[in-house]
């Protein structure tokens, strides 16, 4: 079964330590250093891959938005995807929508409803709050159980 989990800033976003985590194919070091302040942001719908460094079972994952007055580029739709060796990929059981975020843009936590064995992950922006080719992410993180 599928959860979202609202939670504040005082919570951890990530199971997994982001220490040895790097992106693939672009500097989006900001999405993944452990600070929702820093944002990562592009002029188009651009997937954000992340290498582990190590396999593990990934449970679901977590999304902070931009912690900014203009929430352009806040993920609304997305495909989520895990990866052993970063070239085969697997699409993940969720949603594909973090439900009122325009409203509550908050930290969302997603969980699946089984566990994947990955290295890499994506998470594959399909619409933006307003409909606007542009993505923006605070913090992602990966969820063990």
């Amino acid at each position: 079964m599928l959860n979202h989990w609202l939670i504040n800033d005082e919570v951890t976003l990530s199971d997994v330590p982001v220490d040895g985590w790097k992106t693939v194919g672009m500097d989006a070091a900001a999405a993944i250093d452990g600070k929702q302040e820093t944002v990562w942001k592009t002029e188009t719908l651009t997937p954000l891959v992340v290498d582990m460094g190590k396999e593990v079972e990934i449970a679901g994952f977590s999304y902070a938005p931009a912690q900014e007055e203009d929430l352009t580029g806040t993920i609304y739709k997305y495909n989520f995807y895990v990866s052993r060796d970063g070239k085969d990929w697997m699409k993940c059981d969720a949603t594909g929508e973090f439900s009122n975020i325009m409203h509550n843009p908050v930290p969302y936590f997603v969980r699946f409803g089984k566990t994947y064995p990955a290295r890499y992950f994506k998470l594959e922006p399909v619409t933006e709050i307003n409909n606007k080719a542009v993505t923006a992410v605070g913090e992602i993180g990966v969820l063990l159980k």
